[in-house]
């Protein structure tokens, strides 16, 4: 399976193969299932990654970004370790009394759940208690200086309103809402490999408090190098056997026991291609959800999408 990061490259490989099998007005009712099949399944990719990419941007809260209600508290469980790890070094004194503002990058291919995980971070009663306010900015691959800078401002609770929109400004404007604050911020999925134009964003972000602290999440290692001030935690892929978990809990609803027994063996081999990704876990279990039919499992299996970036 494609992971997250490749999943839009993919969509456009599906849309190529739909294009070109619509052009030549293919009739054979085997091939014209699969190209229906194909199709479902670009647009619930499409749809999962609209629904991702909304969540991550949507404007946060003084509580922050919230976790799936259907499936936080699996994922909660399955990276307590990961989190109890990161919330320890976030409540150290080593960081507490650090003479300038920390970045801990979280690096981890994509779907793996680095947002997941800094959400049940951000979220924590002990990190709350411990700032003075925290903040959450999704960054994406659009690394654009004065949006970004803005987005940082906009998320400070209770800030002073301002009408410019240049850049000098609005870190003038930032630097007065931090100074003196001790904050938390999330800046999500970083693309930026450029040490200047990181520079220039954190230029502003100095002038928090002593044990101020960025969680910086990323695919890239080259960009956690540029970021970080503490060593970068790297997020590995789920066990099968929490995959499966993950899967399960989404694919088995209002399935029966009986069914559930037959179909269990199907899912475990599709499991395998999800490559430790609990968001292709959990895409792959919502494509299946309620589905009994032993023919449709199967066709998931083995169908020829999991194959498509190893014939490129």
């Amino acid at each position: 399976m494609a992971v997250l990061q490749e999943w839009r490259t993919t969509l456009q490989h599906l849309q190529a193969v739909l294009d070109d099998a619509e052009q030549r007005q293919i009739r054979e009712k085997a091939v014209k299932r699969w190209l229906d099949d194909l199709k479902a399944l670009a647009y619930d990719i499409e749809d999962v990654l609209d629904e991702f990419e909304a969540e991550a941007k949507r404007p946060s809260s003084v509580q922050g970004p919230q976790t799936s209600s259907s499936s936080s508290g699996k994922v909660s469980l399955w990276r307590d370790g990961d989190k109890e790890k990161i919330i320890e070094l976030l409540l150290s004194d080593e960081l507490a009394t650090a003479d300038k503002v920390q970045v801990i990058p979280i690096v981890g291919m994509g779907g793996v759940g680095k947002t997941t995980l800094a959400q049940i971070i951000y979220n924590d009663k002990r990190v709350g208690d411990k700032f003075d306010f925290r903040l959450w900015v999704c960054v994406s691959d659009q690394f654009h200086l004065v949006g970004i800078t803005k987005a940082i401002l906009e998320s400070v609770p209770e800030h002073s309103s301002h009408n410019s929109n240049t850049l000098q400004s609005l870190q003038h404007s930032l630097q007065k809402e931090l100074n003196g604050k001790k904050f938390f911020l999330v800046l999500d999925d970083i693309w930026n490999e450029n040490p200047d134009i990181w520079s220039t964003l954190q230029a502003p972000l100095k002038a928090g408090a002593q044990g101020s602290v960025i969680i910086a999440t990323t695919r890239n290692e080259q960009v956690a190098s540029i970021m970080r001030t503490a060593s970068s935690y790297h997020l590995n892929e789920l066990l099968d056997e929490h995959c499966w978990s993950l899967f399960s809990h989404h694919a088995f609803e209002n399935i029966a026991p009986d069914a559930i027994r037959n179909l269990e063996p199907i899912g475990r081999k599709i499991i395998q291609k999800c490559k430790g990704l609990p968001l292709a876990a959990k895409t792959l279990g919502g494509l299946l959800r309620s589905e009994q039919d032993e023919k449709v499992w199967k066709e998931m299996m083995n169908n020829e999408i999991w194959d498509l970036q190893r014939k490129e």
